[in-house]
């Protein structure tokens, strides 16, 4: 019997010749393998497949259905969409460490309530991953056509738990204060005046839990208080045309659970230069969601300027549906 033991570095199969006459590097029948099919170096060449052994002990209900999936090589990982009986789901394979993860889990009654509102009329063919320096600050964003564009962080997510998510921690849009905050002229006990001469205005803004800022509120009416009417008769000017009050009384709401942080700033007539007057952290002042807080702005320190094109941001321009998104450098691209 001929010795028909090959070697097959060329991955070529060969189906026309006999099995005895094959040129050395070629084959004529295999199982088990797949051929890699690039334009790279690799091209042609033979490795074995994944099998079809069970990996996973999830329950995920009956009539499982994949709307959407997402495979990040770097971190040898896969994310993936699933619809059943009983719920929505994100789930994440871990290839490394072989440990299949759920991310999210939405068993609340479809269109009634339901966050996470899967439809297999509409496929998740957008998805992208953010990555970051630190891999617990990486964030999944993905669209459907059918909700909002959506992001997460992936890491966070998996400690919600069945349900336990609303519809703004997963929303890709960040909503600014609703409201302009309100501004009282008012005294300051330090005995200065440093707005006297000075028409400003007042706005905020929310810095979210994975860094995002929102636009900005509405502004204030200008506050500007005068004194009573007093003309120079030699120079003819009203030196009665200078601010009573030395001091504006700030008050703006802490916003919801997502919101990190609070940011105010200030704007002068005569500028489109916007200042950070302060920052305040929720968790370091122990403040809750939603309260209402003041702060008393003097004009009394230095301030930071924020980039003027903050001036004319006064939405976020995200679709409430795309069908497809895309993302170069982090920097996501959406088509609707």
């Amino acid at each position: 019997m001929p010795n028909t033991r090959r070697n097959f570095a060329k991955g070529r199969m060969n189906l026309d010749v006999d099995e005895r006459l094959l040129p050395d590097g070629e084959y004529r029948y295999a199982e088990n393998i797949d051929v890699i099919d690039s334009e790279g170096d690799d091209v042609g060449a033979i490795e074995n497949p994944l099998s079809n052994r069970q990996l996973t002990n999830l329950n995920l209900g009956v009539n499982v259905k994949e709307i959407g999936k997402f495979e990040d090589e770097a971190e040898d990982k896969i994310y993936w969409f699933t619809k059943s009986e009983i719920g929505c789901f994100l789930l994440e394979w871990d290839d490394i460490n072989q440990l299949a993860s759920i991310v999210l889990k939405d068993t609340r009654a479809e269109d009634n309530g339901r966050v996470l509102n899967l439809k297999e009329t509409h496929l998740i063919t957008g998805i992208v991953k953010i990555i970051s320096e630190d891999t617990k600050k990486d964030l999944l964003i993905w669209t459907d056509d059918n909700i909002e564009v959506c992001s997460i962080n992936i890491e966070r997510a998996k400690t919600w738990g069945e349900n336990e998510f609303t519809k703004e921690d997963i929303l890709l849009i960040k909503k600014p204060p609703r409201y302009a905050l309100k501004a009282t002229p008012a005294y300051s006990n330090d005995g200065s005046n440093n707005i006297e001469d000075k028409f400003l205005t007042f706005c905020y803004r929310y810095k979210y839990r994975d860094g995002e800022y929102s636009a900005l509120s509405d502004y204030t009416n200008y506050k500007f208080t005068p004194k009573p009417f007093d003309l120079n008769f030699f120079t003819l000017e009203n030196e009665g045309m200078i601010n009573s009050f030395n001091a504006v009384k700030l008050e703006f709401n802490s916003g919801e659970k997502q919101v990190t942080d609070i940011q105010l700033a200030v704007k002068n007539s005569n500028s489109n230069s916007i200042y950070i007057i302060e920052t305040f952290n929720k968790a370091l002042k122990g403040w809750d969601d939603n309260e209402d807080k003041s702060y008393t702005f003097s004009n009394s320190k230095l301030y930071s300027v924020l980039p003027e094109k903050e001036l004319y941001r006064s939405f976020d321009n995200i679709p409430t549906k795309a069908k497809a998104l895309t993302s170069i450098e982090n920097i996501i691209s959406l088509k609707i």
